[in-house]
């Protein structure tokens, strides 16, 4: 393996840690998406991804971030 795919690899890792980062702040996907120069569609796998890693097996699934933080309903509703 050369030098080039491992700091290619390296870079690509950082982008997901960022879009992470970025999503959990309160980023929308295509905000992301343009942020770190991908598609939307890619950023949307990586978090899905980070999603599933996240949940314990044994509990149900639920999105962490599926919602908009604008769009969720107040607790006084």
């Amino acid at each position: 393996m050369d030098g080039r795919s491992n700091s290619t690899g390296n870079a690509r890792e950082w982008r997901r840690l960022r879009a992470l980062e970025l999503r959990t702040r309160g980023w929308y996907q295509r905000d992301i998406a343009e942020a770190l120069g991908g598609r939307v569609q890619t950023i949307s796998r990586w978090l899905a991804r980070a999603r599933v890693k996240e949940v314990p097996r044994s509990s149900s699934p639920t999105r962490h971030w599926a919602a908009r933080p604008d769009s969720c309903p107040s607790k006084d509703a």
